[in-house]
């Protein structure tokens, strides 16, 4: 039976806009909110004359678990 590889060995990758608001769930706005308050990892420019940014799945997937559970009392 295969186990799930952590994200330190998955193959990192660039994911845009688009699909990080799908892998997280969150809005375009507060994607940017955590991002202006340095709660998210940092985008990256994909080339210095290029306008398209992209952020690394590993990164991404280490910050959401990261992110603090909810208890079920609360």
């Amino acid at each position: 039976m295969s186990q799930a590889a952590s994200p330190a060995e998955q193959q990192d990758r660039f994911v845009r806009s688009k699909e990080l608001r799908a892998i997280t769930g969150l809005s375009a706005t507060t994607l940017w909110r955590l991002e202006r308050a340095k709660k998210l990892p940092p985008r990256r420019r994909v080339s210095e004359d290029s306008r398209t940014v992209v952020w690394s799945l590993n990164e991404i997937t280490e910050w959401m678990q990261s992110r603090p559970r909810v208890d079920a009392d609360e």
